[in-house]
């Protein structure tokens, strides 16, 4: 592959997406608690908004969420 005149080298990595299970709510928490407040500039909410969420509502949530699970470089 060739970008403006340099010679550019490009992997093809695969991606999986799967869902969380309901039961794992507490991992998915815990996982964007800490991305809140690592990166708070990254979400559309904040970490003081989102610890206070009950159980039902973290619950909730993780139906609409796709985990990525691996990734895989297959330019080798």
């Amino acid at each position: 592959m060739q970008i403006n005149g340099s010679n550019a080298t490009s992997s093809i990595r695969l991606v999986e997406l799967k869902k969380l299970p309901s039961i794992r709510w507490r991992e998915y928490r815990d996982l964007r608690l800490k991305a809140l407040k690592s990166d708070p500039p990254a979400f559309g909410s904040s970490f003081e908004e989102e610890e206070k969420f009950t159980e039902g509502k973290w619950k909730r949530r993780i139906q609409n969420v796709l985990l990525l699970y691996q990734m895989i470089d297959l330019s080798e």
